[in-house]
């Protein structure tokens, strides 16, 4: 799948912004252990690159992800704003698959919940290129164009994302999102 460059909505019509662009940084928490230039950032272990509004609930992203080292590379979606429950794309390069899981790490929470997960050769410092539909109930995950995963599921209703990596250093390139509602 490659998404079309527009969409059009009752809103009028939606573009691609750049999660790199000075003009979101309203939008924008980055951690330490995050490394950010014009075209990419890189988040090890420790870092987490937080971008969006709480209010966000249905959006598009893509972007190219490479595991530079380590396990695994991850894209949190719908975090909470105690950045406790989310929901997760999970580059699991030790399993070679890629799961889509609810993470609920409040007291009394169900912990990590895979959702979805399929078999995705993957190879450390080659560059996928990722496309994330998040849509109402539903999470879609595409991979150089291909279908991976689909999984609905209505706990977490809206909030922000988030990328990050487990045990790992990941870079993101040319991240792009759309907001559609």
């Amino acid at each position: 799948m490659s998404y079309r460059d527009e969409v059009w909505g009752r809103d009028g019509n939606t573009r691609w912004g750049n999660l790199l662009d000075a003009s979101f940084d309203h939008l924008r928490k980055v951690s330490p252990g995050c490394k950010v230039d014009d075209s990419s950032f890189d988040v090890d272990k420790n870092g987490l690159y937080l971008f969006g509004d709480p209010a966000w609930k249905s959006y598009e992203l893509k972007f190219g992800v490479q595991i530079v080292e380590g396990a695994n590379a991850q894209i949190r979606l719908r975090l909470s704003e105690s950045l406790k429950r989310w929901y997760t794309v999970d580059f699991l390069f030790g399993w070679q698959a890629l799961g889509i899981a609810r993470v609920d790490n409040e007291p009394n929470g169900k912990g990590h919940q895979k959702l979805s997960v399929v078999n995705l050769e993957m190879v450390r410092l080659r560059e996928y290129k990722v496309e994330i539909a998040v849509r109402d109930l539903s999470i879609t995950t595409y991979v150089d164009g291909k279908l991976i995963n689909q999984a609905t599921d209505e706990t977490l209703t809206s909030g922000p994302v988030g990328f990050c990596a487990w045990e790992a250093v990941a870079r993101f390139r040319q991240p792009q999102f759309r907001v559609l509602g």
